[in-house]
C-alpha cells in the first residue's frame, strides 16, 4: 500500500488546518514555490533545493482516529464497498447522543479521508472544541 493510501489528502490537510486541528503528524504534505507538492516523513526546509511555502500536516490513519472524541460517542462504517478497480470506498456515521449522524456526504477513497472528512464536519456543526 502507498503511503498516499494511508495519509489524509492534502485537500482534507488544508482544510483540518483551517478549521485549526493540531499541527502535530510524523508525515507533511510540503507546498514549494514552484507549485512542487510532496508527502514527506518530517518536516524540511526546502525539497531538492526549492524553498517549501506550506506545510500542512498528513495525518496518519492512526494520528486521525487517537483526534476523534471520547465521549457519548460512537463511529463506524456505513459502508466499505470494493470495487472491481480494487478501490475501497468508505463512508462513516456518528451515534451523536443517541441521534444517528450521516458524517460524510460522498465516498472516501480511503480509510484516512473518511476519517478526516468526520473531523471536519463534528468541527464545522460545533460537535467538538
Amino acid at each position: 500500500m502507498k503511503l498516499e493510501q494511508q495519509v489524509c489528502s492534502l485537500e482534507l490537510a488544508k482544510q483540518l488546518k483551517e478549521l485549526g486541528f493540531k499541527q502535530d503528524s510524523l508525515f507533511w504534505w510540503q507546498d514549494c514555490g514552484d507549485g512542487t507538492v510532496e508527502l514527506m516523513y518530517g518536516k524540511t526546509d526546502s525539497n531538492f533545493g526549492i524553498p517549501v511555502q506550506y506545510y500542512y500536516p498528513a495525518y496518519t490513519v492512526a494520528e486521525l482516529g487517537e483526534m476523534l472524541p471520547n465521549g457519548n460517542y460512537s463511529f463506524r462504517y456505513i459502508g466499505v464497498e470494493k470495487w472491481a478497480a480494487g478501490n475501497n470506498l468508505y463512508n462513516y456515521n456518528a451515534n451523536m447522543q443517541g441521534k444517528m449522524v450521516k458524517v460524510t456526504e460522498k465516498e472516501s477513497k480511503t480509510e484516512a479521508d473518511a476519517r478526516a472528512k468526520m473531523l471536519i464536519y463534528l468541527k464545522e456543526n460545533k460537535l467538538i472544541d
